[in-house]
C-alpha cells in the first residue's frame, strides 16, 4: 500500500509540473497576440468596429459591382410577338413585363410552358403558399406559374411606349407566332453570300438553328408582319425564322483559274 500510494503521489506531481509548464507556455503565447492587454468591454467595441468597417465595405463593394455591371441581355422577340406586347404593356404597364429567359418546361397543371424570349406579365410574385420562386404570370392567353429565376425585367422598347393604349386584347397564344410561308428568293448581287455570324438555336417550330459560320439562304428578309428584325431562311433544307443581326453577307472567294478578257 505504501508503494502505491507513493507511485498516485509521484503521478500527481508530474500531472501538476506538466500542467504549469502548459499554462506558462500559453501565457507567452496570449501576450504575442495584439489587443491581449485590453479589457473585455473595449475588446467587445474594438470587435464590433471593426465589424462594422467590413460590413460598410461589403456594401460600397457591392455598389460599386451593381454600377459597372452591363446592361441586360434583351432576348429577340418570337416572330409576330409583337402584339402580344402591346397588349400587355397596355394592360399592365411597362414595370409589370418580363421576358422569359430560358425555355420553360411546367411540371404541373397550373404551370405553364414558355419559350425563351416571350414576354409575360407579372401578377404576383409568389403562389399561394407564399412560396417566392414560383411567379404567377399572364402571357396574354392563359395564366399559370413559371420559375421566378428564368424571368427578367423586360426593357420596353420606345416604340412601343407609344403605341400603348392602342391595341385591343390579344388572341389566342397559339396565333400569335405566324406559321412561316415560301417566300420568292430575293435579289443577292452577284459575288456575295450570306453567313450566319452567331450560333442561334430555334426555340420553336418555326425558327431553324444556326452554327457559326454556316451558309445561309434568305427567302425573306422580314417576317410575315414587316418586323425586319426576323428573317425567313432556308438551312439544310429546313426552312424557319432567324434573327435578322445573326446574318451577314460576305463575299465569295474568287475562283481558281486564269480569266480570258472579254
Amino acid at each position: 500500500m505504501q508503494w502505491l500510494g507513493q507511485i498516485l503521489r509521484t503521478f500527481m506531481a508530474l500531472q501538476r509540473d506538466l500542467a504549469e509548464q502548459v499554462l506558462q507556455k500559453a501565457k507567452g503565447s496570449l501576450a504575442q497576440l495584439p489587443h491581449c492587454q485590453l479589457s473585455e468591454p473595449a475588446f467587445r467595441k474594438l470587435l464590433e468596429d471593426a465589424l462594422g468597417q467590413a460590413g460598410h465595405q461589403l456594401r460600397s463593394f457591392q455598389e460599386n459591382f451593381e454600377k459597372v455591371l452591363p446592361p441586360p441581355t434583351i432576348q429577340p422577340l418570337l416572330p409576330g410577338a409583337e402584339r402580344q406586347v402591346q397588349a400587355l404593356l397596355s394592360k399592365y404597364g411597362p414595370g409589370k413585363l418580363y421576358q422569359v429567359t430560358s425555355n420553360i418546361s411546367g411540371a404541373g397543371t397550373l404551370d405553364l410552358t414558355l419559350l425563351r424570349g416571350q414576354i409575360v406579365a407579372l401578377l404576383q410574385n409568389k403562389d399561394t403558399k407564399g412560396n417566392s420562386t414560383r411567379w404567377l404570370v399572364d402571357t396574354g392567353g392563359h395564366r399559370g406559374y413559371v420559375p421566378a429565376g428564368k424571368l427578367e425585367l423586360y426593357h420596353v422598347v420606345p416604340g412601343e411606349e407609344k403605341l400603348r393604349g392602342q391595341v385591343g386584347p390579344p388572341e389566342d397564344a397559339r396565333h400569335l407566332t405566324p406559321e412561316p410561308t415560301p417566300a420568292p428568293f430575293p435579289t443577292v448581287s452577284t459575288g456575295t453570300q450570306v453567313v450566319a455570324v452567331y450560333p442561334f438555336v430555334a426555340r420553336s417550330s418555326h425558327e431553324v438553328s444556326l452554327q457559326a459560320g454556316q451558309p445561309v439562304t434568305v427567302l425573306e428578309a422580314q417576317d410575315k408582319k414587316g418586323n425586319p428584325e426576323w428573317s425567313l431562311v432556308e438551312v439544310n433544307g429546313q426552312r424557319g425564322y432567324v434573327p435578322s443581326g445573326f446574318l451577314a453577307r460576305a463575299p465569295s472567294p474568287a475562283p481558281w483559274g486564269w480569266s480570258l478578257p472579254s
